[in-house]
């Protein structure tokens, strides 16, 4: 089993996606094994820095896996 860490980024400002982008580096910079983050379709998460720098995460083993837009099947509340 491996080892799950935290990583922790705290603001005390509104959250922008140069904000989120500088955080999803600073992780991919930390991380020494391939990594998958589950996305939401926020627009922060698609947006033109994030787009520019998700090559840049994956050379360094940090991937990028966005939910469907519509996925019943991820929402337990859907099941019931």
């Amino acid at each position: 089993m491996s080892k799950r860490t935290f990583f922790p980024c705290v603001f005390d400002c509104p959250v922008t996606s140069d904000i989120v982008a500088d955080c999803f580096d600073a992780f991919s910079r930390s991380t020494t094994k391939r990594t998958i983050v589950v996305l939401d379709n926020a627009p922060i998460h698609h947006s033109v820095i994030f787009k520019t720098q998700s090559g840049t995460w994956q050379e360094r083993g940090l991937f990028l896996y966005f939910i469907p837009k519509y996925a019943p099947e991820l929402n337990l509340i859907e099941i019931l």
